[in-house]
């Protein structure tokens, strides 16, 4: 099954999540993904999280996403060595048996860390 989100435009969105993987899509996997013209804009809060990314958080298969953009602050807390923390993409396995493509994609929000230890 083929998923698809086209010419989006979310605003003054707030995200707070104490655990997990932390994103508008907080994980994605096992299916083939298409995000095409989709824009995201307001803060990200991630306190004790595995993930997080201001579009999506994990990133656990196939992926295509392009004309994309984050404008969320990110604040986070992320431990462990295979965790982490981007704009667009907090943390992506999909190379592992899959297919990633990201094309014409940025980030304009601010992202700290605080208290990292792996």
């Amino acid at each position: 099954m083929e998923y698809k989100i086209q010419y989006s435009k979310i605003k003054n969105i707030y995200i707070n999540n104490d655990n997990g993987n932390v994103g508008f899509f907080s994980v994605i996997s096992g299916n083939y993904t298409k995000i095409i013209n989709f824009g995201i804009r307001g803060n990200i809060i991630a306190n004790s999280a595995q993930s997080c990314g201001g579009i999506i958080g994990y990133l656990g298969r196939d992926l295509y996403i392009s004309n994309c953009y984050n404008n969320c602050d990110i604040e986070a807390d992320i431990s462990g060595a295979y965790n982490g923390v981007g704009g667009i993409i907090g943390v992506s396995w999909g190379a592992i048996g899959g297919t990633v493509t990201i094309k014409n994609c940025y980030n304009t929000g601010k992202i700290s860390l605080k208290n990292q230890s792996y």
